[in-house]
This record gives C-alpha cells, structure tokens and sequence, in this order.
C-alpha cells in the first residue's frame, strides 16, 4: 500500500520515559503506537504495550519474547490487541503502526519484518478503522542497549506477488508538545434517526445497524460547525485559536457546536439509544456529547472529521453492544420491555486523560 510520505515524527518527550521503563535486558516488547496524522506529520501521543492477563494471578504484564522469530510466530496475537486498542480511541486519532523494544544495539539491528500487510487487513475489518488513509504505518525501535531509538514508515505493495515491503527511515523528534494539542468538546443533538417495525426477533437488527448509521452520517454531513461560536474557512488551521478550560482535568477547550434544521418540538433532551424489543421496534435519539483531542496545526476540515469520526465510533460501538446482548439472549422480552444506553462522554474524556 502506497501513501503520502509525512516528513518527521513528533513523539510527546514523557513516551520515552515509557519505553525505558518497559525496558528489560534480554527481552523483546512489542505495542502500538496512537497518534494522528496532520498536513506533513505524524504526531505520537500514547504509546500502548501488548498487555496479557496471567490466569494465575489476574494481574495484566507487557508481552515479551526471546527474539525476533518468536515474535514473528506470534504475530497475530500482536495484531488482535492492537485492534482492541482501535475501539478505544477518539475520533482523529488513529493506530499509527507498532514499536518494539530491543536488546540490541539499534546500529546493528534492521527494521523487524512483521507483516504489516495482515496487519492492516485486520484493522481495516473493523468498522471504527480509516479505511481511506492515506499515509504509510510507522515502525519505531527503541535499543534497551544504547537507549536509543529510530523509526521507520512502512510501505507494502499489495498488487505484487509475493506482497513487498519497503522501509525508509524517517526523523523522529522528542518533545513537549502540549500546547500543540487542544480538546473539542461540544454537544450534537442528532434527534429521532428513526423508528423501525423489526420481524425476526433481535438478530434481525443487525440488517439495520447500518442504515442508522448512515443516517447519522448523512446528519452530521449537513450540519454547520461553528468554533468557538464563529464559522471558519476549512483551510484555516486551528493555531492562534483562544481556548478555555473546562474543570480541573481539560484545557485548551475550543467549544464546537452543530447546527440542523430540527422539526419543531422534536428536539430530543437525553441522550439515549432506546431499543424496544417485543414490540419489533428501533429507536436511536437524543444528544450525543463529544470531547476530541486535536493538534492545533490540523485544519478546520481535517477537525471536522475528527469530530465527525468520533460521533460515529461512540454510535457505532453502541449498537454493536446492543446487537451483541440481544443476539446472545434466547428469549424476547415481552412486550414493553426497553433498554437505555447512554452517551460516553466519561468514557471519551478517560481515553484523552490517558492520551494526553
């Protein structure tokens, strides 16, 4: 897969600190990397290890291998929990590719060649995945040996057989970077997408997840987004922008709201998805509560589809869940019976405090 070729790699300054502290002698450790992509860019803001539970004991340690092959073997593991990681993120933020701490020195050690390419299918089967993007995955290795560290993009071309993958180094900055990053929070009131007469029993909502969700889309599509209560042009970046700050845990708040046309009266005043079951009917309403972290050098358009991709994650998961529930229950409830499910804004606003 070919993409545009950012030209450095910003990494927060306190990610090192990480990987040092994951750092065993003889041991490699392999996790995922979460940022975004803006303009020319990578920003990395977390940096996740391949945690496991020990049976045992219930408690949760990084994975480790003896070397390099036994990594390769185990690979897909690797790949299965960076997917886990993907339903974790806000909208904009993205998996960016994988590290992998060594015990070597960094001068006599080339790129580890995973497989990418299943790698990136499997990403790109979830629905809450980029599957447009356009830029290529990272590689970043951190020497347990030197402590030092060098990244890499990672290029495959599918269309050839065998598949061929090419790395290039690319420069990679640590820093502090905090003023660099600000929190979109606002609410969007996506009223009454619609009520469905469902036959077949719970499992036939999974043939209408997907219309709700392009409802949803076509929604969020039509809306004017305003920042800060003002209209920007989409080139415009979001640097000189005021913010405010929002309690004890959120600066560098720009509120962003939505405007639609909404029928008079139909206004919806608490966020829910409301499933009626027995009576075959499907009701998704209410207002949806949005806190976005974003770089500040990323344009109007590219935070309007963050904020766009974060309103579709949050609806997205939801109905999964629910679909989930009700296709493991065997019997329908009887008639009335109903369940609420409300919006993650808390949820949201932890991943950011871990992010950021």
């Amino acid at each position: 897969m070919s993409g545009k070729m950012p030209n450095k790699v910003f990494i927060e300054e306190h990610l090192k600190h990480c990987l040092e502290n994951l750092s065993t002698k003889e041991s490699y450790i392999p996790g995922v990397i979460v940022g975004q992509v803006i303009g020319e860019n990578y920003y990395v803001v977390h940096l996740s290890a391949i945690n496991i539970q020990n049976e045992h004991t219930n408690k949760s340690h990084a994975l480790v291998y003896n070397c390099p092959s036994d990594l390769m073997i185990d690979s897909n593991r690797i790949f299965q929990k960076s997917l886990e990681v993907v339903n974790l993120l806000p909208g904009g933020s993205h998996v960016l590719g994988l590290f992998f701490i060594v015990p070597q020195d960094l001068k006599s050690v080339q790129p580890i060649n995973i497989n990418f390419h299943e790698f990136n299918n499997l990403l790109v089967e979830s629905p809450l995945c980029d599957k447009n993007k356009s830029w290529n995955y990272l590689q970043l290795n951190y020497s347990t040996v030197n402590k030092k560290s060098f990244c890499y993009t990672v290029d495959f071309n599918s269309v050839t057989t065998p598949i061929t993958t090419t790395y290039k180094s690319i420069s990679e900055i640590f820093g502090s970077f905090d003023n660099d990053w600000v929190t979109l929070v606002g609410k969007f009131n996506f009223d009454a997408l619609d009520r469905f007469n469902v036959s077949g029993g719970p499992k036939a909502l999974i043939s209408i997840r997907q219309i709700l969700l392009n409802k949803l889309e076509s929604i969020l599509n039509g809306s004017v987004c305003t920042f800060n209560g003002n209209v920007y042009d989409e080139n415009q970046t979001l640097k000189d922008f005021e913010c405010n700050r929002m309690g004890d845990l959120l600066t560098n708040v720009i509120n962003v709201e939505f405007y639609r046309k909404l029928d008079p009266g139909n206004e919806c005043k608490k966020a829910s998805l409301k499933v009626e079951r027995g009576k075959g009917k499907i009701l998704m309403s209410g207002l949806c509560s949005l806190a976005v972290p974003f770089n500040r050098n990323g344009t109007i358009k590219s935070a309007i589809k963050a904020i766009h991709e974060d309103a579709m994650r949050t609806f997205t998961i939801r109905l999964n869940m629910h679909l989930q529930l009700l296709a493991e229950e065997e019997d329908i409830e009887e008639e009335g019976s109903s369940i609420d499910v409300y919006n993650m804004y808390n949820i949201i606003t932890q991943v950011i405090i871990i992010l950021l």
